[in-house]
């Protein structure tokens, strides 16, 4: 995958990563060679022996460094008119580039901000609800996941070469489902797609016999096929890649170890106490034996809207089939993944074969889709009342680690999940509590800062956010989509 690309392996990539010369490891990896990599190769290889050899120098001559996203602050603007004007820096044309990592797009795509220079697979859901009123960017956004699904079987984690080797949280179902109210019969004509990704996530599926059985994304538990994150490589990240390797130093039981980091950012959660087996351990991850309720959630709606599709497609054989495929998942969602004892949905330990005892907001995605019963949603509602709902929204978990996606943090996509979720079972007056905190909490940031994040500290809002990996960063894509979505329905 990386043999034509200096920038993400080899003897230069290893050196500029480990030594430290740029203080974020996605930076060189997003960098452009301005002439010939082979050319650039050679003539490093020729000095890098020199004692006076500067390799920063070096870099800066030979590379074009990424395009940044520029922190721009607007206090004295209203937000609403902050946020309309971000998006037009946002908004950017993938051109095809000779040596750069990115991959190129048929229309223009959104990038979050600040480090995240390209398109991000889950994150364009979120940014798409803040453009109801203007179709034509859902549809670009669709239109640019079908060409990626039609070339690679999938949509990337994001437009870059690094990240073909996994997916994110499957949205493309959410997006068709979005763009259908709107203009059916385009999202009818990307029947094909949908199916593609859907055999890219079932890739394997007629291997397994029995439970426990694994192959790529798919697991079989008892009678149901289900999924799991995934990713095809086993080795550092390139663009994590110095943090990679010093947490390889500390693991016990290295088979898998990269593996599993890399299907954790495949689910969008990188990283969390739900994939791990030592809640505050990062090097005990184990996101590959886990079987996610809320990637299984997407999956059923992904089978349901196959199902609709097809009918309306006359194709009588395909919807009775996805018929069958979101039936048997919608029960196992429903049985597998609940904790009678706990009232409340949580991830399935597949080696285990127990449910895993970190309490999240994945849990939230059987109401978001409309699986649960009343009787789960009522008892999930009074969890999140008292568990989960904090001065400033609601909490990811209620774990408290070094993770990012853990507490005290606060993220837009789970506050929207947990705001529709609530709301499609009737507890409108706690979805608008969340709903009314989330949104008092980016607004008082944004009068200190003058800049949205992409993530919050919602238990203190007035303190900053668990950092995780990397720093808090601005922009921000989907924070800005779900403030405008909930303030546009006021």
């Amino acid at each position: 995958m990386n043999n034509n690309y200096i920038q993400l392996s080899g003897p230069l990539f290893e050196q500029v990563e480990m030594e430290k010369i740029f203080p974020d490891s996605k930076y060189f990896v997003d960098c452009t060679p301005k002439i010939d990599p082979d050319t650039i190769q050679r003539e490093y290889q020729k000095r890098v022996t020199e004692s006076n050899f500067d390799l920063k120098a070096f870099v800066e001559k030979h590379f074009d460094p990424p395009i940044s996203f520029v922190k721009k602050t607007r206090k004295d603007a209203p937000i609403q008119i902050y946020i309309e004007t971000l998006w037009k820096d946002l908004r950017c044309e993938f051109p095809k580039e000779a040596h750069s990592t990115l991959i190129p797009l048929p229309k223009p795509h959104f990038i979050p901000g600040g480090r995240f220079r390209e398109v991000y697979y889950w994150d364009s859901y979120f940014v798409a609800l803040g453009h109801t009123k203007n179709p034509q960017i859902i549809k670009d956004i669709i239109t640019n996941f079908s060409y990626l699904i039609k070339r690679y079987g999938f949509v990337p984690n994001g437009n870059r070469i690094y990240y073909l080797s996994r997916s994110q949280p499957p949205v493309f179902s959410l997006l068709l489902r979005l763009i259908e109210t709107i203009d059916e019969k385009f999202a009818l004509s990307h029947f094909e797609s949908l199916e593609i990704e859907y055999q890219f996530w079932m890739n394997g599926e007629n291997t397994l016999t029995k439970t426990g059985d694994v192959q790529k994304r798919v697991v079989r538990i008892n009678n149901h096929l289900l999924n799991r994150y995934f990713d095809n490589e086993d080795s550092p990240r390139p663009e994590s890649y110095r943090e990679d390797v010093a947490l390889y130093s500390n693991v016990i039981s290295p088979k898998n170890f990269y593996r599993n980091l890399r299907a954790s950012c495949e689910s969008g959660w990188d990283f969390s106490s739900r994939f791990l087996e030592n809640p505050t351990d990062l090097s005990s991850i184990e996101t590959i034996d886990i079987a996610p309720i809320d990637l299984n959630c997407l999956l059923y709606l992904s089978e349901k809207t196959l199902c609709d599709f097809a009918k309306k497609l006359n194709f009588e054989k395909k919807s009775t089939f996805y018929k069958s495929k979101y039936i048997n998942r919608k029960k196992a969602i429903g049985t597998l993944f609940w904790n009678e004892k706990k009232q409340f949905y949580f991830d399935y330990h597949i080696k285990k074969n127990c449910l895993k005892n970190i309490c999240s907001l994945a849990g939230m995605f059987p109401l978001f889709m409309q699986i649960a019963t009343k009787a789960q949603a009522a008892s999930i509602a009074k969890k999140i009342e008292t568990d989960f709902l904090h001065q400033g929204g609601a909490v990811t978990t209620t774990t408290i680690s070094l993770q990012q996606w853990d507490s005290p943090n606060g993220w837009a996509p789970l506050i929207w999940v947990t705001y529709q979720g609530l709301l499609h079972y009737g507890y409108k007056h706690l979805a608008v509590e969340i709903k009314s905190r989330w949104i008092k909490t980016i607004e008082t940031q944004f009068a200190k800062s003058g800049v949205l994040f992409e993530k919050y500290n919602v238990i203190s809002p007035n303190e900053l956010p668990q950092k995780g990996e990397y720093q808090n960063q601005t922009g921000f894509g989907w924070t800005n989509g779900i403030y405008t979505a909930m303030t546009e329905k006021e």
